[in-house]
Parts: C-alpha cells; structure tokens; sequence
C-alpha cells in the first residue's frame, strides 16, 4: 500500500510538471525570439545613429527599438512568474518525498540495508530537484537587460542630439559638481551635492553601506541621469559626452573575456601597445603572462589577480580621471599599498577618485570626502577629518585604522 501511494503520487507529480514544464519551455523560447530581435534592432540602432543622419529615419528606428525592449522585458517578466510554479512543485515534492521515506521507515520494521536505499533514493530526487530549480536564477537577467537596454539607447541617442554651447561654465580645471540631485523611482540617492575636485589631486570618497558613494560616481559617469544640478569637468557640461572617453572606472563587476591577458586589456584597441599593457600589469603587481589564456569571467583567476588584472587594464588607458570602486578589496595588504603607490606615482597628473570601505592608508589623500544619508557630511585632509568629522571618525574606528 505504502509503495503503490508513493507511486500513484509520483505518476500525478510527473504528468503536472512535464506538462507545466512544456508549457515553461514554449514562453521560454518565446523570450529568446524576443530578446535575438532586440539584439538585431539594437545592432542596427548602433550603425544608424553613427552612419545615417537622417532624424526622421532615426526617430522612427528608436520606437521600433523602445516596443521591441518593452515586448522583451513584459514577456520575459511572465516567464519569470511562470517559473515560480515548478518552483512551488519542486517544494511540495521535497516536503512529500521526506514525509513518505520518514513515514515508510516507522511504520515498517526496515533493517539496516532498506533505509540506506530510501535515503539514496530520497537524496537523488533531492539532486534532480535542485538541478530543475537552478533555472530560476536564469530568468533574473531580463528586467536587468532592459534597464540596461534602454540606458545604452539613450546614451546612443545623445551622439546625434545638439551639443551645448563650447562655452565654459566654469574655470575650474577639475571637476565641479553644482547642487547634484538624482532621484531613481521615486527614491533619492543623491540630494544637493556640491563639490569641487581640483586637477592633480588624490581624493577618497568614504561613508557607510548606501550612503551614495557609488551613486556619485555614476551620475558623473553618465550612468545616471542628474534630476537638478550639473556637473561640469574643465568648465564643460557632462551633458555634452565629450568626456566619455576621458574617464577610467574600475569596478569589481567589469567583464573578463575567454581570451588572453594582453586582449583583456586591450579589449581591441589597437592604440594599446604590449609595452603599455606590460607596464600596467607591472604597476599592477599582475604577474601572469600576456598571453596566459583567461576563462570567462576570469574563472580561472583568483579573486586577487582579477582584482590586479582589471586595474591594469584601466591603467593601460590614458585618460584625464581614474576611479577605482572598491578594487583593492580582495588583495592582501601589502600588496594592496604598493599598487597604490604605483598608482599614484604613475598618474601624479591626473584626478585620482578612490571608494574604499577599508580606508586605513588613505591619509595622505588630498581630499577626503564623507557621505552619509545620500550627502556630503564633511570633506578635507586626514587631520582635519578625525578632529571635526563625527561620522569620519566612527568609520575609522569601525575599519581599525586610526
């Protein structure tokens, strides 16, 4: 009795998720189209907006654009729910399995050898069941390639738009940001920020978890849109994208291919020779080979030589700012200060931004500027800080330095 209820259970299970799962696969599939059109109108959007001038023809490629986005992220939005249902199957199913086998074994007199097979039994059910379930991570990257869709196009958008007046805004050589505000779904991440950052200067932007250090960085990359304020860099208007290339952020979540360290680094930029990229990993502490192959993702890297490995890359690129989000995280101490200093003995003539939650060695910088609550709390020297700033001081505490 006990092995027919188990069975008849299983048969119902087997036919309710095959066919569920069918069904899964069909919207699956459905989304996939979706996203290959997107990718084929993204392309097209790519060599339409730098080879064809035509604002009516443009216009009308960005709405075919937006609708094929829109249809990619509802639809890959649904498959998402329907997901949930095998999910909800595979819980019940775990839940039941453990009650049979638990159940079989008080109520039977089973010897020894009958409740090691059960509990194999159980544990590969519970195997196939985890595999099936790994197909809910999957599914997350669809609202995150719309943003992201969406966020390029505009960008895309802003080659052929007028360019602001040459005319200087400022004669600050550095960067200036003037009562910045950036709000995102209804949430302020950034709220009145005024700042000057000099040319030739080291500066460190501190604060706790979500007090808007990495928001500041973005709206100055672009990344963000600014809801009020400007930032200005040598007295021109970000909004001008002049200064795209200008910029050099390194960041834990940057892209390593299936490819060499010298191609790593480069990313196809001819103008990049072996001599300069050798030189970066070199300052670095990257100690690899140009041509060691590196696996997607950097799979076959430690945590400390990606690290190396995407500051040499930004490094090996001449450009007027450097901001390094976090990369010295995972390498050890000693390491990490020589980098520094290689860093800043390499780039003594450029604006240097660091983000570092462990800002122990950081008192020689500049400028120290604290974050809190989405503004600037404080900003000065070391010195200056650890005297008149309450909120520098907790976090200098809390990081062990002194």
């Amino acid at each position: 009795m006990y092995a027919f209820a188990f069975a008849i259970f299983l048969l119902i299970y087997a036919v309710l998720f095959i066919f569920k799962l069918n069904q899964t696969a069909n919207d699956y599939f459905k989304v996939k189209k979706l996203n290959g059109r997107l990718n084929n109108l993204f392309r097209d959007n790519i060599v339409g907006l730098k080879t064809i001038k035509l604002f009516s023809k443009e216009e009308y490629s960005s709405e075919i654009f937006k609708k094929a986005a829109d249809d990619a992220f509802n639809e890959g939005y649904k498959f998402q729910k329907e997901i949930n249902f095998p999910s909800i199957f595979m819980v019940v199913l775990h839940i039941v399995v453990v009650f049979f086998i638990l159940w079989g074994l008080f109520i039977f007199e089973a010897n020894n050898q009958t409740a090691v097979d059960l509990f194999l039994a159980l544990l590969y059910l519970l195997y196939l069941i985890n595999h099936i379930n790994a197909i809910n991570p999957f599914v997350n990257i669809y609202s995150l390639a719309y943003t992201s869709s969406i966020r390029i196009e505009e960008v895309l958008e802003l080659e052929h738009s007028q360019s602001p007046s040459n005319k200087p805004e400022s004669d600050l050589k550095g960067i200036e940001f003037n009562n910045v505000s950036v709000n995102i779904s209804n949430r302020k991440i950034l709220s009145d920020i005024s700042l000057k950052i000099p040319q030739n200067s080291n500066n460190l932007i501190v604060g706790p978890i979500g007090a808007g250090k990495t928001s500041l960085i973005h709206s100055l990359t672009g990344f963000y849109k600014i809801n009020s304020g400007s930032i200005l860099i040598n007295g021109e208007n970000i909004e001008s994208g002049n200064f795209d290339g200008n910029i050099s952020f390194t960041h834990n979540s940057q892209v390593l291919l299936k490819n060499s360290v010298f191609e790593n680094i480069r990313l196809g930029d001819d103008s990049i020779t072996q001599e300069d990229v050798a030189n970066a990993c070199e300052d670095a502490l990257f100690t690899k080979d140009l041509s060691f192959e590196v696996h997607e993702n950097g799979n076959n890297l430690s945590a400390d030589f990606k690290q190396r490995l995407l500051i040499a890359r930004s490094l090996a690129y001449d450009c007027e700012i450097y901001i390094f989000d976090n990369s010295f995280s995972q390498i050890e101490s000693n390491s990490r200060n020589i980098i520094k200093e290689n860093i800043k003995k390499r780039l003594s003539d450029k604006i240097l931004i660091f983000i570092d939650n462990a800002f122990g060695n950081y008192s020689d910088m500049d400028n120290i500027i604290v974050m809190e609550n989405s503004s600037i709390v404080d900003e000065g020297n070391h010195d200056y800080l650890i005297k008149n700033c309450d909120v520098y001081k907790r976090l200098i505490n809390y990081s062990g330095g002194k």
